[in-house]
């Protein structure tokens, strides 16, 4: 009998009985037969790349919330307000503030917890009119400690201004308001050119802006005691606030120039970053019994927990779904193309599985020997894929492009992570998507009588 052209042994041939053998076996089909290879090949690396890609995508744009929400929105780890506070401060913002009292138990706690504690920012929420001498509208913002604040935001968010310079480089009636403000106030405040870097934050340098200069800024709000209060305050610069809603109307000043403004001292929340590897849920049981002990009660949530982190849980439960959705029809396009690819394969190949099973090949080891096949094309797709992978996500991210979702108001770098595990994940559902492939269409074919697989045409 001469030699099938699909079989790489001789007619001299003994049957296999290791699966070392059917290895073997199976690599060299996957050369011999290299254009049904080839077409299953690319089905598998567009497959791994579109789930590397996009995991990678998703992990990055989590990863800039991580980072938003308690550096550069000056969340920390914690978020401590009076008990009850977090849901009806909005209500009454002096009745659910802290009050002297409450602010010096607060801050006894976190002087005794000493290198536990990398910073503290106290805030204190206002809102009332600010005018340009010509045209007022409504503010909402915020008086906080600026140095403390600083430190808090890190190295990448220290520049926190589209133009102009950070409040730490002002004066003590120095603000900071949002750009879209500033432009609704008569002011020239964008940024000319990409200034995100591509690890996040801005190019820390002043950039300029400019006001009508007969312009006088004065912000207007209620006092505690119902009283109205006017100052006069110079801009220092204009930031983006995140959301176009907010960047309409945000401000924000000195705690110092917070508390003369609305005549008073209290505090509507502190934020606390905690040290390397200090447990948030200890470090909150801990100050509210504190607290407690010393008759004040106080809510201290972890940031994610907080009202202030339920857009972060919500894009993050989107986010999840889309990625389950997205998953959901790569797997099935790469299933549905690797399937035809190889069941072709196999329909042509009938009068081999045919002369395999003359010459005593079981149909468990045939199967076995297409699904060995199959593995084979999928890790080296995955290989492929990977090598791919990797340069495609390093090759945009140094582009430094960026991408406007609409709701925010600066645009956003577009980066690709890096991810291991998104890369492990793709190649395991992608190999047992090859497997079942594989398998399948062999098991139907090995189950032929001889003499129908042989007469195959």
């Amino acid at each position: 009998m001469k030699p099938s052209k699909f079989l790489p042994f001789p007619s001299s041939f003994a049957l296999p009985s290791s699966a070392r053998a059917l290895s073997r076996i199976a690599a060299r089909n996957v050369l011999r037969n290299w254009r049904h290879s080839l077409a299953s090949l690319l089905s598998l690396v567009t497959g791994f790349l579109a789930m590397a890609l996009f995991g990678g995508f998703l992990q990055d744009v989590l990863s800039q919330y991580d980072d938003n929400f308690p550096r550069r929105g000056m969340l920390g780890d914690l978020v401590v307000q009076k008990k009850g506070g977090a849901e009806k401060l909005r209500e009454d913002v002096w009745k659910w503030s802290l009050d002297e009292k409450e602010q010096a138990v607060v801050d006894s706690f976190l002087a005794a917890e000493g290198p536990r504690v990398r910073s503290r920012v106290r805030f204190l929420e206002m809102s009332g009119l600010v005018s340009n001498g010509r045209r007022s509208t409504i503010f909402v913002g915020y008086g906080l400690d600026v140095a403390e604040g600083r430190t808090m935001r890190g190295e990448n968010w220290e520049w926190n201004v589209v133009t102009g310079r950070p409040l730490a480089q002002g004066d003590s009636a120095s603000v900071v308001m949002g750009q879209s403000l500033g432009r609704i106030l008569d002011c020239e405040t964008a940024a000319q050119g990409n200034i995100v870097l591509p690890k996040g934050g801005y190019i820390p340098e002043e950039r300029p802006w400019t006001c009508p200069p007969e312009a006088r800024f004065n912000l207007q709000v209620t006092t505690e005691q119902a009283q109205a209060n006017l100052l006069s305050v110079d801009p220092v610069g204009f930031m983006d606030a995140g959301l176009r809603e907010l960047d309409n109307k945000y401000v924000v000043v000195p705690i110092e120039l917070a508390w003369e403004l609305t005549d008073s001292k209290k505090v509507s929340r502190y934020t606390v970053l905690l040290a390397e590897g200090e447990s948030p849920a200890d470090f909150s049981a801990r100050l509210e019994a504190y607290a407690r002990q010393r008759g004040v009660e106080l809510d201290a949530l972890p940031w994610k927990q907080h009202p202030f982190g339920e857009l972060y849980r919500r894009t993050v439960s989107i986010l999840g779904i889309f990625r389950t959705f997205v998953l959901s029809i790569v797997v099935t396009i790469a299933m549905m193309a690797v399937f035809n690819s190889i069941l072709k394969a196999v329909t042509e190949r009938t009068r081999e599985i045919g002369m395999m099973r003359s010459i005593g090949f079981r149909r468990k080891e045939i199967v076995m020997l297409f699904a060995l096949e199959a593995c084979y094309l999928a890790l080296l797709s995955c290989a492929i894929g990977l090598v791919a992978a990797v340069s495609l996500s390093w090759g945009l991210s140094a582009l430094n492009l960026t991408y406007n979702i609409g709701i925010i108001s600066q645009d956003i770098p577009l980066r690709i992570a890096i991810v291991p595990d998104e890369y492990l994940f793709a190649a395991l559902v992608l190999s047992a998507v090859s497997f079942v492939a594989g398998t399948l269409p062999a098991l139907k074919a090995a189950k032929m009588s001889i003499s129908s697989a042989l007469s195959t045409n």
